[in-house]
């Protein structure tokens, strides 16, 4: 019995031991927390940054087209003098155009074109505007002529009916315009003869010949539908004939003129640079 509990005694010390004799872990200190300050939220909305005003084109800057041109292409453009009265419309296809001048008024304009030359003398009105003008063909031994048209115009000195007239005084047919330039995007003029209507339609830039006198005229006599963009820029012409439908763009200078002209006609695009200079 003396033995038995004397070995109890001896495991109960040696356990005691043992567990004095292992060594506690290091205790890790625990972080502090750092708390980030939120700023309050602003008492004042920020500011707000507004685009930058455009200015409209100015109205001072008068330029006169001298070269369109692309890479197959070039019509060239001279003027008298330092006026904006055209003199000649040399296209590099061989077509020439020479316009005359009596009192500094637009007298004759000549067509040279496959080796046949056309040619037209305006009359004026008391208040001189062209209101006839006389065809003729040029041969070597005579002036044929060929016929004349009338123009009508609004009080706006727009025109606003051409009567075509043979040699012998029959009348043709009529063209009559209409005009409409109450969207503020872009104008519309409506041309209506016997067997088409054909509408143009117009940017509100700075024409091509804004400043040249009498484009209309000489567009409708030379074909050069440049000269079209007289006022405004030519957008779109179409016709009940598909085949003469044209649409243009533009990229424009900073005085709203334009420096590239891009034509599509019949799937076909055409790009013309323009050079001007000041008048």
């Amino acid at each position: 019995m003396k033995n038995k509990l004397t070995y109890l005694v001896l495991l109960s010390t040696l356990g005691f031991l043992a567990s004095c004799s292992k060594t506690n872990p290091p205790v890790t200190p625990e972080k502090p927390i750092v708390t980030v300050p939120v700023p309050p939220p602003p008492t004042t909305t920020p500011p707000v940054t507004t685009p930058p005003v455009v200015l409209p084109p100015s109205s001072t800057t008068k330029l006169l087209p001298i070269k369109i041109e692309s890479s197959n292409q070039s019509v060239m453009f001279k003027y008298l003098g330092n006026t904006n009265s055209l003199l000649s419309v040399e296209n590099s296809t061989g077509k020439k155009v020479i316009i005359t001048y009596k009192d500094n008024l637009m007298n004759t304009l000549y067509t040279y074109e496959g080796g046949k030359t056309f040619y037209v003398d305006f009359v004026r009105d008391h208040n001189n505007r062209i209101n006839k003008v006389n065809q003729w063909s040029q041969t070597a031994d005579d002036d044929i002529p060929l016929g004349y048209y009338t123009i009508t115009y609004n009080n706006q000195q727009q025109m606003t009916e051409i009567n075509y007239f043979s040699a012998k005084n029959v009348l043709l047919h009529t063209k009559t315009f209409a005009y409409d330039l109450s969207n503020d995007k872009m104008g519309v003029i409506i041309e209506t003869n016997k067997t088409e209507i054909t509408k143009y339609t117009f940017d509100l830039n700075n024409g091509l010949f804004k400043h040249v006198a009498n484009a209309h005229l000489i567009a409708m006599e030379t074909g050069e539908n440049f000269l079209l963009s007289a006022d405004h820029n030519l957008l779109s012409m179409k016709s009940s004939t598909p085949k003469n439908d044209l649409t243009c763009s533009y990229e424009y200078n900073l005085d709203a003129y334009p420096t590239l002209i891009t034509w599509e006609a019949l799937n076909v695009k055409m790009t013309f640079k323009v050079s001007y200079k000041t008048l």
